[in-house]
């Protein structure tokens, strides 16, 4: 019987997919293209993912954090996507991540690790950026400001490579970050199973497109025009 309560995980379930979902995540090394499939490194065949976005949560306790774990290995999901990674942890600050929003992150992933759930990181969805993180003051005017000191870097980050280096810089912080509850630097671990580089903001999704080729911001159109007008003499020489 459907019963709309917290899950009691009967043995005499007849929907309880578990045994499908082999544990711990990781323990195939790491995932592979493999022609239009996926595989892990030293397994034979390839592997389905039947994926849900399910963040971290500072409200969770690690009961809390267990009991959706068994959730979502009773129904057959092996993947769990945090959207967006970098909302969540928050700005860099002199190079450190919060430290307490971390431990709440790495406690949430050897969580589904143990129970055989892979994970995708959404790191940006766009990147927040503070004047203390070095970018040029004169192009740092053109981001929209939010609360906080923060300015909004999105769409932008396609054409400007001083945006690129800063999501790189925060990528690196936390790939490079010992998981205290794994004992692997996220690098390291193969239960990370996917990095997406970039979610949606992009020159051909909503609105960037449409305000650099209308000049706005300024400073960031420039920056687009200069680089297309370098590309294009560097490949056609000459106008003919």
């Amino acid at each position: 019987p459907i019963i709309p309560d917290i899950d009691s995980f009967s043995g005499k379930s007849v929907t309880d997919m578990t045994r499908l979902v082999p544990r711990p995540a990781g323990q195939f090394g790491f995932l592979k293209r493999d022609g239009a499939a996926l595989r892990f490194e030293k397994a034979t065949a390839p592997v389905r993912f039947w994926g849900v976005n399910a963040s971290a949560d500072e409200k969770n306790t690690p009961e809390d954090m267990t009991l959706r774990c068994r959730y979502f290995a009773k129904h057959g999901i092996n993947m769990v996507r945090q959207h967006p990674l970098s909302s969540f942890l928050g700005q860099l600050r002199d190079g450190q991540l919060d430290a307490r929003k971390l431990d709440t992150f790495d406690r949430w992933f050897a969580e589904l690790k143990k129970h055989g759930i892979y994970m995708t990181w959404s790191v940006f969805y766009g990147m927040r950026i503070t004047e203390a993180d070095g970018y040029p003051p004169d192009l740092l005017k053109e981001l929209p400001q939010e609360a906080g000191g923060l300015y909004n870097t999105y769409g932008l980050v396609n054409v400007s490579r001083g945006l690129q280096d800063l999501q790189c810089r925060y990528l690196k912080a936390i790939l490079t970050h010992k998981n205290p509850y794994t004992g692997l630097a996220y690098k390291d671990d193969p239960a990370l199973a996917v990095v997406e580089i970039q979610n949606e903001d992009c020159l051909f999704f909503h609105f960037p497109l449409n305000d650099l080729t209308a000049g706005k911001p300024p400073l960031h159109a420039k920056m687009l025009r200069t680089m297309f007008c370098d590309w294009a003499k560097a490949r056609y020489k000459t106008d003919e």
